[in-house]
């Protein structure tokens, strides 16, 4: 319905005084979640809500969330003049925009001549004291005119009669009754009783009385425990989840429904990730029933021979359980590639890239320290000068003026060393290994990979 300028900043000011400083329902000082901010960490144990804890970022319950209007602390680098907290407009902040609203006397005139004059106080906007009625003003359209009832009218205007350019004139001072106080109809077709509200219907105009006719409240239940049925005026019904830690799920307590057993954690809920904290996180009446298992690491390297002994919990347990020393693993022995092939040498393991000269300790001939099923071993004949020649003690003696005849090298009794140059780490080169018998020298070739430099 049309409301006179004048009647709507009166209703306004009283509204503001008395809802001035409350909150609506589910305001809060949350706002975002740490992980949604992204960032804080533990910057606000033990600071007041409001205190910073980044750019842009403030303190709320020991949380560090992003600064927002509405939170009830004042951002002064992004803009706010103020911030109380609540969603009342004309109150001194608006929720929207967290300025003032007013500064000063011009910023509350509403051009209504007949409904005083507007100060502005502490910021909010204070109606003034309506002149005398039959005071002279001036109408809207231009000309001469009275007030009435707070509005600048036509002088004949309340006496009864229809005269002059009124519509109407029942001679009272009752508004939306059909004949408003400025003599005008209330409404003359449904638009002019549209109040903007969509929870509250679609207001009509009964073009007979031309007074506005309220619409049906909209019905939001949704028949769903686990929502609430709301209405937002603009948008309509709407459906929220009822989720007090804001996890996504609703509380067991609302019915079969909800499937979060504890709705005072974010972190539980059926389906969470089970952490190790002593807690049942995904509601299945199991706590920590997904904790490591450890395997028994005699050598401490790692790996493990055996599941055998092998223990299931959060913490690792005593290195004095395992019966053979060293420590624990939870890398669990399956194949060559995770299982240690001598428990009993930390040198032996699964993925090691050192080679070694020797055999392992207590297994004879074997070099396979790497635990793949092939001996890999190292060659220690590390000339200094890029090539065997005669720094390969026993080894070959290059073939020279004074060496011109026989091999390339010649062989000397137990000698063995690369052939021509030292190969790169990762590279094959001619490997040869001497020996004499009664048709002299015997020396034999094969390729050898030098891959045991590699570090």
């Amino acid at each position: 319905m049309r409301l006179p300028a004048s009647v709507a900043v009166v209703a306004l000011c009283l509204l503001v005084t008395a809802c001035d400083g409350d909150s609506p329902p589910g305001d809060d000082d949350g706002g975002m979640s740490s992980e949604d901010a992204g960032g804080g960490g533990d910057a606000c144990v033990g600071q007041a809500d409001g205190a910073s804890c980044g750019s842009s970022l403030i303190c709320i319950a020991e949380e560090c969330v992003e600064s927002s209007c509405g939170d009830g602390f004042v951002d002064a680098d992004g803009g706010e003049e103020c911030d109380d907290g609540n969603d009342v407009a004309f109150d001194g902040c608006e929720p929207s925009s967290c300025t003032f609203t007013c500064d000063e006397d011009a910023d509350c005139n509403d051009m209504a001549p007949c409904n005083g004059e507007e100060t502005c106080t502490d910021n909010v906007c204070v109606a003034g004291t309506p002149p005398d009625e039959g005071t002279a003003c001036t109408l809207a359209a231009g000309g001469d005119g009275v007030c009435r009832a707070r509005e600048c009218v036509d002088p004949g205007c309340g006496n009864g009669v229809v005269d002059g350019t009124e519509q109407c004139d029942d001679g009272n001072d009752a508004d939306d009754d059909g004949c408003d106080v400025d003599c005008t109809f209330s409404c003359e077709e449904d638009l002019d009783c549209a109040d903007g509200d969509t929870c509250n219907g679609d207001e009509t105009c009964d073009t007979t009385t031309h007074a506005c006719v309220a619409g049906m409240a909209l019905d939001c239940s949704d028949g769903d425990d686990c929502t609430a049925d709301e209405c937002d005026p603009a948008m309509g019904c709407f459906n929220p989840l009822i989720d007090a830690d804001m996890d996504g799920h609703a509380s067991e307590d609302l019915g079969a429904c909800g499937d979060d057993c504890d709705d005072t954690r974010p972190d539980v809920f059926t389906g969470a990730e089970e952490l190790c904290d002593g807690v049942d996180n995904n509601c299945n009446t199991d706590i920590d029933e997904v904790a490591p298992t450890w395997y028994v690491d005699c050598d401490d390297d790692g790996y493990a021979e055996t599941t055998d002994g092998s223990r299931t919990g959060c913490e690792e347990p005593p290195a004095a359980a395992t019966g053979c020393g060293g420590g624990w693993t939870t890398v669990r022995p399956i194949d060559t590639t995770s299982t240690d092939c001598n428990d009993a040498n930390d040198d032996v393991f699964p993925g090691q890239t050192t080679y070694f000269e020797v055999a392992i300790p207590g297994e004879p001939g074997n070099y396979d320290y790497n635990c793949d099923g092939t001996e890999s071993r190292r060659y220690g004949c590390t000339p200094s000068d890029g090539s065997c020649g005669t720094s390969c003690s026993g080894g070959y003696v290059p073939r020279n003026d004074s060496n011109p005849n026989g091999c390339e090298y010649l062989c000397i009794l137990g000698g063995s060393c690369f052939v021509r140059e030292y190969p790169d780490c990762g590279e094959t080169a001619d490997y040869k290994s001497c020996s004499r018998s009664s048709f002299g020298c015997i020396s034999t070739l094969r390729p050898v990979d030098r891959r045991q430099t590699c570090r």
